[in-house]
């Protein structure tokens, strides 16, 4: 999976939500269920500490990580390369670099950009995916 998780309180580094033991907060009471959720279903996370959004907010900037790539198998992720924000994002673009393995057992890697202009993609550049082998 792929995307803006928007999950401010988490640190990915170790995989909890930054928050007291004890809390009612209810955003804080979300981000550990999709944290439970993404342990329980054996995913692992791309990025740990890098800045994935950069913002000024009266006069003060905010870094986070809110950007991520979620995966359960480490042959599925063979690199991300992060790029420059597009138009006037306040979030990064990267690409990701997936290998699968298609239904005729060939093994192939194609390049997904993130945040990209999707009038740029031609049909035949997704065309692959359209028959995913045991991925």
């Amino acid at each position: 999976m792929i995307g803006d998780f928007n999950l401010p309180n988490v640190s990915w580094e170790n995989g909890t939500v930054k928050a007291p033991l004890d809390s009612n907060n209810k955003v804080l009471i979300n981000q550990e269920r999709y944290m439970n959720l993404f342990n329980d279903k054996g995913m692992t996370w791309y990025f740990t500490d890098e800045i994935t959004r950069r913002r000024l907010v009266k006069h003060t900037l905010q870094e986070s990580l809110l950007d991520q790539v979620l995966y359960s198998n480490d042959a599925l992720v063979s690199d991300v390369q992060l790029l420059a924000p597009l138009g006037k994002s306040d979030h990064i673009s990267f690409v990701t670099e997936l290998c699968i393995k298609l239904a005729n057992d060939e093994d192939e890697c194609k390049q997904i950009q993130y945040k990209t202009s999707w009038n740029k993609i031609k049909p035949s550049d997704l065309s692959s995916f359209s028959n995913l082998g045991e991925y």
